[in-house]
């Protein structure tokens, strides 16, 4: 499964930034940014989504979404695949 942050950098260097510039623009720092572009960190938080997603001109119009991404922000990755787990499930179970 492909990180959020790889889109990002992907996004970012199609726009023909650096992490410098987006630490400016963002008030993110350039070592956070780094770290979320090369996958250290995986889930992050639905604050720091929005504030690049707007960033970058992408649309995040989620409205009722935002709590539970907020939630699932904080979870491990353990948890994470636990809880698609029992989604995936529930989903299916409908289709029967």
């Amino acid at each position: 499964m492909e990180y959020i942050g790889k889109k990002f950098k992907t996004i970012r260097e199609a726009h023909g930034k650096t992490l410098r510039d987006v630490e400016k623009a963002t008030g993110l720092s350039n070592a956070y940014l780094s770290q979320l572009e090369n996958g250290k960190i995986t889930h992050p938080s639905y604050k720091v989504v929005k504030l690049l997603s707007d960033h970058y001109g992408i649309k995040t119009d989620v409205g009722d979404m935002d709590e539970l991404t907020m939630l699932i922000s904080t979870m491990t990755d353990s948890e994470v695949e636990n809880l698609t787990l029992m989604a995936k499930f529930i989903l299916n179970s409908r289709k029967q």
